[in-house]
């Protein structure tokens, strides 16, 4: 029985962990109904950052799946003992070579990563970087190409996730409503 076989998107497993026999009840709080082991299917936590150079927001194009092809923010998974801003820093450095000190939280929304047959629950948090330069920029096997583009000329279409879509969004709104005041 393969990895794929033994999951659903219901409960994110269809065996249990602890007795191996399936019959998980479904929901965010699993239980098993054979041994009664419980399994909490909560959020992973990941991090992107919209990355301002010279007015311009880079974006990235995802060279795989989920969404390969498609435009992204740079960033991703927290890992354990990580705060936020240290998993989304160690992410730029890995992806593109980058290194910005100061980050500043934007907002966070909840998304689905499909991967592997198992759709994962994320909460996204969303950070602005302002860097001088691109010099540094490396790109990583994870990312086909890059972008810089103006605010306006950004199209939400064309991202690969909805959470993306809505922190740019979001972050779009407040460009708009910084240069009101």
């Amino acid at each position: 029985m393969g990895y794929k076989r033994s999951m659903t998107k219901e409960t994110g497993a269809r065996f249990c962990p602890a007795c191996g026999r399936s019959g998980f009840a479904a929901g965010r709080r699993c239980k098993c109904l054979a041994c009664g082991f419980v399994y909490f299917q909560n959020v992973a936590a990941a991090a992107a950052a919209i990355i301002e150079v010279d007015g311009r927001i880079l974006l990235t194009r995802r060279a795989f799946e989920p969404g390969q092809g498609l435009l992204d923010l740079p960033g991703g998974f927290i890992e354990p003992g990580e705060t936020a801003e240290d998993g989304l820093r160690r992410e730029l450095q890995e992806e593109l070579g980058l290194a910005p000190v100061h980050l500043e939280y934007l907002c966070s929304l909840p998304n689905r990563y499909p991967f592997g047959g198992v759709e994962y629950r994320t909460l996204d948090l969303f950070f602005v970087a302002r860097l001088a330069t691109l010099d540094a920029l490396t790109l990583s096997d994870e990312i086909s190409a890059v972008a810089l583009q103006q605010p306006e000329e950004i199209k939400l279409d064309e991202l690969a996730f909805e959470s993306i879509r809505g922190g740019l969004a979001f972050y779009l709104e407040t460009l708009k409503d910084r240069a009101k005041k």
